[in-house]
C-alpha cells in the first residue's frame, strides 16, 4: 500500500479531483481516501464558507463502504462541519436538526447517503445502528410534537423495505425498556404504515398538506407483526402492553393469525401474568386482555378497582362490559356510588338494568337520588337557587320529588335562606317531613337577602323593559330598531373612548349597539333539545348618552305551532322581523354576545322569520373572544358573563338565581325578566371597556349562515 493522500488545508477542487481518482483507480496511491483527510477537508471548507453541501452526496458517492460509514455515527458532529446555512432542507433535517426541517420530498436533488447507511447496515444485519440513532433522537426530542413529527418524515424517505423496519421493532424491543422504547415502536409502526398506503412516501396536495392514503393491510404484513407480538409475548422483548395493543390493532391482526404463527394460551396466559405482577392492571388495556383470551388471569374487581382509583373510569366501564358478570357489574355501580361518581353508576344502573344490593335496595333509586342530590348542591353553590326550585319541580316521581324536596328545605336552611325553606315547605306539601320555620328567622333572611342584592346589578333607571309578546309590543320595538338604524347613518363616531362616571352611561364617541342574548328551558336529559323562549335585545344609543330600551322579545309566544295566529299578529312580526334584519345587517351597529354564535345558533331554529333575519351578521364583537385574547390568565372569567362582568366592572355581579329556572313556563316572573334584561345589558358596559383598547376595530366579524 503506498502513502494515503493527505488534503489539509486544500482547496475543493483538490478534494475532487482526489475523489474522482480514488473512483476511478487511477489514484497516485492504490489505498482509498482516508478519513481524517476528508474531514479536515470538510474544516477548511467551512472555513471559508464554501457550499459544501451540494457536492457532499457525489464525495461520499465516489468514496469506498468503509469510508463512507464513518459519517454515521457521529451525524451531529458532522452537520457541525458545514455551515447551516449551505445545507438543503432535507439535509438539516437528516442530521439531527429535525425542529429546523421543512418539507421533506424524495425527489429531493440532494439524496444524502449517509442517511441510507444505517439500513444497508440492518441489511447486512446490523439493525442496531438506525435503532439507535432513532432512539437517540427521541430522547432529545424530550417529547416536542415537532421535532419527533420532523424524525418520523426523515424516516419514511429513506426507502426502507418491511424487513427493515421490523428488523427495528426487534432491536428496540430487545433493548432496556424505557419510554422511548415505546415511542420507537410508534414511530415505526406509522413508517410501514406510510410505506403501504403509498410506497413513494409522502403525498404533497397542491396546498402543500401532507396527504397518506389508507392502509391496505395484507397476510404478509400481518405474518410480519404477528410473529413480533409473539416474540413480545414470550418474554425475549419488552414494550408496554398499550403498544402491543396498538400493533394488534394497526395490523389487524386476529386470533388466529398468533395462533398460526405459533401461538398458545400458555405463552398469553404468562404474559398477562407477568405484565400485572411487573406494572400492575393501569398499564395493561382491556381490550388486549379480552383479546388473548386472558380473563381467567385478572381479578376483574380488582383491576377495575385500580383502573378507577387512577381516574379511568372508562377503562374500568370497558373492563366490565367485556369480562364482568351480572354480580360484577352490580358491584361496579355500587363503588360508583360509594366513590361519588353519580353519574357514572346513574347511566350504568339504567344501562345494565342492575338489582338491588345486600340490603334490598334498589340500586338504580341510589342512583338517581345521590345524582339528583348533587345538581342540587352545585345549583346552590352557584347560587342558582330558583334553579334548583325548579329542578326539584320538575321531577316526575313523585316519592323522589318529596325526598328531593326535604332535602332542598334542609339545605336552604343550612343556608340561612328561611324565607324560601319555608315557602318550599308549603308548595311540595311537606308539613309532615319539615318542621315550620320561626318568623323571626324569616325576617332575618329576608333581612340578610335584601342586604345582599346590593352588591348585584340592577337595570337602570332610564331603561325602559319591554316585553315583546303582542302585536302592539311587535310595533313599539319595530319603531326603537328603525330609529338605531336610522340615526346610525348620521353619526360621525370616530370610535375613540372617553371616560364616563356611570357604568350605564353610553358616549357619544361610542358606536351604536346592541346587545344579543337568549334563554331557553334547562336540559335534564340527555339528548333533550330545548327551543329558545326569549331572545333579549339590549340597546346602546350615544346620541342619548344613555341604555335606553332592553326588549325582551318572547319567542316562545309568538312562534307558538298550537296557537292559530292572528292576521295583525303575523303583519306585526313581519314588520319587526325586517327592522331587526335591518339592525342585523347593518355594519355601523356593533352586535355584541358572549359566545354569540351559540346563541344565534339556537335563535335560527325557531323559525323561517329568525333564519331569515340571521342569515347574515355584519359587525360582530364577540365579549369571550376578547376576554381570553386580553386576559390570557384568568380563566375562571372567561367561561361565564358573570365571572367577566365581576372582573371588569369592579366588582359588579349578576344575580345568578334564575339562570336555570323553567324559561318555558308561563308567565315568566319579575326575577325572571329583571335577569333576562340584565343579561343582555350588562355587554354594552363591556363593551365600553373593551373600546378602551385602540385595536377593538379589527376584532370585528362577519358571520354568514
Amino acid at each position: 500500500m503506498g502513502e494515503k493522500v493527505h488534503c489539509w488545508g486544500i482547496p475543493m477542487i483538490l478534494c475532487l479531483r482526489e475523489v474522482k481518482s480514488a473512483g476511478s483507480g487511477h489514484a497516485k496511491t492504490s489505498g482509498p481516501i482516508s478519513a481524517p483527510p476528508l474531514r479536515n477537508s470538510c474544516r477548511f471548507l467551512k472555513g471559508r464558507g464554501v457550499g459544501f453541501a451540494f457536492f457532499l452526496p457525489f464525495i461520499i458517492e465516489k468514496t469506498l463502504p468503509a469510508t463512507r460509514s464513518m459519517f454515521v455515527p457521529s451525524l451531529p458532529s458532522m452537520a457541525s462541519l458545514i455551515p447551516p446555512h449551505s445545507f438543503p432542507r432535507r439535509s438539516i433535517s437528516a442530521f439531527g436538526r429535525p425542529d429546523e426541517g421543512r418539507q421533506l420530498s424524495r425527489r429531493s436533488s440532494c439524496s444524502l447517503m449517509c442517511l441510507r447507511t444505517p439500513v444497508e447496515e440492518t441489511r447486512g444485519g446490523k439493525p442496531d445502528l438506525l435503532s439507535r440513532w432513532v432512539l437517540k433522537k427521541i430522547q432529545e426530542a424530550s417529547g416536542q410534537n415537532k421535532k419527533l413529527a420532523a424524525l418520523e418524515k426523515v424516516l419514511m424517505n429513506l426507502e426502507m423495505t418491511h424487513e427493515d423496519i421490523f428488523d427495528c421493532f426487534y432491536v428496540v424491543a430487545s433493548r432496556s425498556y424505557t419510554k422511548n422504547v415505546d415511542q420507537a415502536i410508534k414511530i415505526f409502526i406509522k413508517v410501514f404504515m406510510s410505506s403501504i398506503s403509498h410506497p413513494e412516501g409522502i403525498r404533497v396536495t397542491e396546498d402543500g398538506a401532507d396527504m397518506m392514503e389508507e392502509p391496505e393491510v395484507d397476510y404478509q404484513h400481518r405474518k410480519l407483526a404477528s410473529k413480533f407480538v409473539i416474540f413480545i409475548l414470550r418474554g425475549q422483548g419488552r414494550v408496554s402492553p398499550k403498544v402491543v395493543h396498538s400493533i394488534i390493532r394497526s395490523f389487524r391482526i386476529s386470533s388466529a393469525d398468533l395462533k398460526v404463527n405459533g401461538l398458545v394460551d400458555q405463552i398469553s396466559h404468562e404474559y398477562i401474568t407477568r405484565e400485572v405482577d411487573l406494572v400492575g392492571y393501569r398499564d395493561l388495556p382491556p381490550a388486549l386482555i379480552s383479546f388473548l383470551q386472558c380473563e381467567d388471569c385478572i381479578s376483574v374487581q380488582d383491576a377495575a378497582r385500580e383502573y378507577a382509583g387512577d381516574g379511568n373510569w372508562n377503562v374500568a366501564e370497558t373492563l366490565i362490559r367485556l369480562m364482568g358478570n351480572g354480580n360484577d357489574r352490580s358491584w361496579f355501580v355500587k363503588y360508583s356510588i360509594d366513590s361519588e361518581q353519580y353519574k357514572v353508576a346513574l347511566r350504568l344502573a339504567e344501562m345494565w338494568e342492575v338489582g338491588s344490593d345486600e340490603d334490598g335496595v334498589s340500586l338504580l333509586d341510589q342512583a338517581k337520588e345521590r345524582y339528583k342530590q348533587q345538581q342540587i348542591l352545585k345549583l346552590l353553590k352557584n347560587k342558582m337557587i330558583e334553579g334548583a326550585v325548579t329542578y326539584v319541580m320538575h321531577e316526575e316521581n313523585d316519592t323522589l320529588r318529596d325526598y328531593l324536596g326535604v332535602f332542598l328545605f334542609h339545605q336552604l336552611c343550612s343556608l340561612r335562606n328561611f324565607e324560601l325553606a319555608d315557602k318550599i315547605r308549603s308548595k311540595f306539601q311537606l308539613e309532615s317531613q319539615c318542621p315550620p320555620v320561626d318568623n323571626d328567622l324569616i325576617r332575618e333572611s329576608i333581612r340578610k337577602i335584601k342586604e345582599e342584592s346590593k352588591k348585584y346589578l340592577r337595570i337602570p333607571p332610564k331603561c325602559k323593559m319591554l316585553l315583546v309578546n303582542s302585536p302592539s309590543s311587535l310595533v313599539e320595538a319595530s319603531l326603537v330598531l328603525d330609529k338605531l338604524d336610522r340615526e346610525s347613518y348620521m353619526n360621525h363616531s370616530d370610535g375613540s373612548y372617553t371616560a364616563s362616571d356611570s357604568i350605564w352611561s353610553y358616549t357619544a364617541h361610542l358606536p351604536p349597539a346592541i346587545g344579543i342574548d337568549a334563554e331557553w328551558k334547562p336540559i335534564r336529559r340527555t339528548n333533550e333539545r330545548n327551543r329558545v323562549s326569549l331572545m333579549q335585545i339590549s340597546v346602546g344609543d350615544p346620541r342619548s348618552t344613555n341604555i335606553r330600551y332592553a326588549l325582551i322579545v318572547d319567542l316562545q309566544t309568538l312562534y307558538d305551532d298550537k296557537r292559530v295566529q292572528a292576521r295583525e299578529l303575523e303583519e306585526a312580526k313581519g314588520l319587526f322581523c325586517q327592522s331587526l334584519k335591518n339592525v342585523v345587517e347593518n355594519s355601523k351597529i356593533v352586535k355584541l354576545g358572549f359566545e354569540l354564535r351559540d346563541d344565534i345558533r339556537k335563535i335560527r331554529q325557531v323559525g323561517a322569520d329568525m333564519t331569515q333575519v340571521f342569515s347574515q351578521v355584519n359587525g360582530v364583537f364577540d365579549l369571550s373572544h376578547w376576554a381570553k385574547s386580553s386576559r390570557p390568565r384568568t380563566k375562571k372569567y372567561q367561561s361565564s358573563l358573570a365571572g367577566l362582568s365581576r372582573e371588569v366592572l369592579d366588582g359588579a355581579e349578576l344575580n345568578k338565581e334564575q339562570a336555570m329556572s323553567d324559561w318555558s313556563q308561563r308567565p315568566l316572573s319579575a326575577p325572571q325578566l329583571r335577569y333576562a334584561a340584565l343579561d343582555a345589558l350588562v355587554l354594552l358596559p363591556l363593551f365600553k371597556e373593551a373600546a378602551k383598547s385602540s385595536s377593538w376595530e379589527e376584532a370585528l366579524q362577519t358571520w354568514k349562515a
